[in-house]
């Protein structure tokens, strides 16, 4: 098997070398195969993270909830003029965002968006 210079000097030059060590198992023994140790931190996992009790979950109080319109005093047609532009400033050119979603697509439903 050859290996590729650039990948083996890559490999080489990374700071984070952490590798998962032998651990206690559910039945107490330590335990390096790695079947055995993902079931061990599957046991802990879903002991730890449960689900919770829904059935007495308490209600609000009345006077928590605002009574007001809260979004009597913002201007949606000034906003809506900034949505409407934001698209256009995106340059197609550049990869996707985190979002995974390319600025060509973004700029081709602008009108749906707003």
């Amino acid at each position: 098997m050859t290996v590729n210079p650039f990948f083996a000097y890559s490999r080489s030059r990374t700071r984070n070398k952490v590798h998962v060590g032998p651990v206690y198992g559910n039945s107490g023994t330590m335990t390096a195969v790695d079947f055995e140790m993902v079931n061990s931190f599957n046991g802990h996992f879903a002991f730890v993270f449960t689900t919770e009790d829904i059935s007495s979950i308490p209600t609000p109080s009345v006077s928590s909830v605002p009574s007001h319109n809260i979004f009597s005093d913002v201007n949606f047609t000034q906003h809506l003029q900034d949505v409407l532009q934001a698209p256009s400033k995106l340059r197609v050119d550049k990869a996707a965002g985190p979002d995974e979603v390319f600025a060509r697509l973004l700029i081709e439903i602008e009108d749906n968006i707003a």
